[in-house]
This record gives C-alpha cells, sequence and structure tokens, in this order.
C-alpha cells in the first residue's frame, strides 16, 4: 500500500510539472511571438504587383512594385545575396546603378552594396529598424588594395590561427574573414579612426553619393563625419577667400549641403547608410525632414560610447536621489 501511494504522489507530482511546464511555455514564447512577429506578407519572396510606390515611413512601411538591384553592375557589387534585401523603389535602384557608373568613371574601387529592402518592404527579423519602405540602403566601406595586401593579409593570419585553435565553426570562421575584408574604420575604446583602413577613396565615395539631390540623409559613425568636417573645411579654405561678392557666397553655401547630409549616427563603423527623400508618385510615403541647420560638426563627442555611458550613469545618479528624496 504503502508503495503505490509513493508512486501515486509521484506520478500526480509529475502531472502537475509538466503541465505547469507547458503553461509557463505559452506564456513566455508564444505570448512575445504574437506580439513581434512580423507580418506574413513580409516574409514574401517576390515583389507585389501594381505601380511602383514607397508606403508609410522609413521603420514603419512597406513597398509596392518594388525593382531588385542586379547583383553586378557598373562599378558595383552587391554582397550578401542570401539575405533576400536586394529589392528597393526604382528610384533607389536607379541612383545607386548611377552612381556605380560616377564610381567606375572616376576609376574607383567598385561599391559593394548590402542590404536594401525585403521585396515587399516591411520589417526586417533582425538587422535594421528602418529599410522598410525601398528607400534606403547600405554601402559598406571596404579595404583598399593597400589594406587588403598589408595589414588586411596579417589579420587574416591571426583570424585563422585563432580558428584553428578555438576550433570555430565554419559559420564563424567565414564571419570573421568578413569582417577582415570589410574593416571597421574606427579602432580602440577612445574610437579613432583607423588610419590602416580610411582612405581618399572613401572620402571621395561618402562625396559622391550625398551630392546626389535624391539622397536626404547618409549616417555614418560620428569619427567618420568628425573627418568629413575635416575635409570640408581644407577645401573650403581658399574658395571662402575668393567669395566676395553674394552670389560666390550663395554658391559656397550650396557646397555645404553634402557636408550636412552627412548626419553621425551610433554604428555605421563598416559601412554608410543612404537614404532617399520620397519619390515622385509615392503620396502615402512619410518623407524625412529638412536638415538641420549649420554643417553638424558640434557636439560629435555625444554619440561616443563614453558620452552614452555618462549619460547613463548620470540618470542613474539622478533617479537614486529622487528615490532617496521619497523616502
Amino acid at each position: 500500500m504503502y508503495l503505490f501511494k509513493s508512486r501515486l504522489i509521484t506520478l500526480l507530482a509529475l502531472s502537475l510539472f509538466f503541465i505547469c511546464f507547458s503553461l509557463l511555455s505559452l506564456f513566455i514564447i508564444d505570448a512575445p511571438q504574437s506580439v513581434q512577429a512580423a507580418p506574413a506578407w513580409t516574409s514574401a519572396s517576390t515583389v507585389s504587383d501594381g505601380v511602383p510606390q514607397s508606403i508609410g515611413g522609413y521603420a514603419s512601411g512597406c513597398l509596392q512594385g518594388g525593382s531588385l538591384l542586379p547583383q553586378q553592375g557598373s562599378g558595383y557589387e552587391s554582397i550578401r545575396r542570401y539575405r533576400n534585401r536586394y529589392y528597393a523603389h526604382p528610384a533607389t535602384i536607379h541612383l545607386l546603378e548611377d552612381l556605380g557608373r560616377e564610381v567606375e568613371r572616376a576609376g574607383l574601387l567598385p561599391m559593394e552594396i548590402g542590404d536594401l529592402s525585403q521585396p515587399r518592404g516591411g520589417r526586417m527579423k533582425y538587422g535594421h529598424r528602418s529599410h522598410q519602405s525601398g528607400l534606403d540602403a547600405d554601402i559598406w566601406f571596404g579595404g583598399d588594395p593597400a589594406y587588403r595586401e598589408g595589414e588586411g593579409r596579417q589579420r587574416k593570419r591571426r583570424v585563422k590561427r585563432k580558428a584553428k585553435s578555438k576550433r570555430w565553426s565554419a559559420k564563424t570562421l567565414r564571419r570573421a574573414l568578413f569582417d577582415v575584408d570589410h574593416p571597421s574604420a574606427v579602432k580602440g575604446w577612445r574610437e579613432t579612426l583607423d588610419k590602416k583602413v580610411w582612405s581618399t577613396r572613401h572620402e571621395q565615395l561618402l562625396k559622391r553619393a550625398a551630392n546626389r539631390p535624391e539622397v536626404a540623409r547618409i549616417f555614418v559613425h560620428f569619427r567618420i563625419k568628425e573627418k568629413m568636417c575635416e575635409v570640408y573645411r581644407s577645401e573650403s579654405k581658399a574658395r571662402d577667400d575668393t567669395a566676395r561678392d553674394d552670389t560666390a557666397r550663395e554658391v559656397a553655401e550650396e557646397q555645404t549641403l553634402w557636408l550636412r547630409k552627412l548626419r553621425p549616427w551610433y554604428g555605421h563603423h563598416q559601412h554608410f547608410h543612404i537614404r532617399l527623400h520620397c519619390p515622385p508618385g509615392s503620396p502615402e510615403c512619410d518623407n524625412q525632414g529638412p536638415l538641420p541647420k549649420g554643417l553638424g560638426c558640434e557636439g560629435l563627442e555625444w554619440f561616443s560610447k563614453r558620452e552614452k555611458k555618462e549619460r547613463k550613469r548620470a540618470a542613474k545618479k539622478e533617479e537614486d536621489k529622487e528615490d532617496h528624496r521619497k523616502d
């Protein structure tokens, strides 16, 4: 009898455990997925029918009648195609192809174009909050031949040695080698520009992209913005000396537009992010706001990791003081 009761209690305990586990799984797993799951159409593998339109905002929108970017073209190559994010509004495709031809004519290395949008736009499962309406594009800085043949080659050797000793998977190794070929332009905890990576090609590429009238913004790391401010100041010194009349001053003011379009934002140290204005024929597209006044060369440290930590620390201190006063 005692053995029967013991087995019955054990059976009841196990049943109760499995019931609780099932309920907990529903609460933890299923509920968040119902909130966070993207609509089914965002997983579509083909573009939608209809006249090309960008609908909604850059971070909350969709794409109708999108076009795909060919894998290769004059002055560019589309990379990481396995992500299926090489679709955009035709205006974006036209910009990238035209910019590629300009890059080729200038004798620069071909651009490496990363993520655009999904076939029908919308929220992605990972990687971006924007890129939803077919008007955003990532262009990777990449390393120049001098970097690839020198520093890049040494970094690859170190990565392969580490992969062997740590027994990395093939996937982890591929990612690490990708980062060597597409290095960060910024290094260290001080977030300084890496002179082994950065080159005048990067400067020319940014200027050419920012000078396009259809471009509303280009997002870059704050150190890159800082560098481009230096480039602008050195180039404009002689021009400012010759700006004697109002017409010349107006021309000089117009020539600051490319620099104003370069906006500092977190990340964007391996690639820069082009964003277009809403194209004609997209009445439901939410346009990017106007550019702030000035060159945007002041207060760039605000975007540094150190400043971010200081702001969090200060906010926590204020919160603790407030709690203390309430007590």
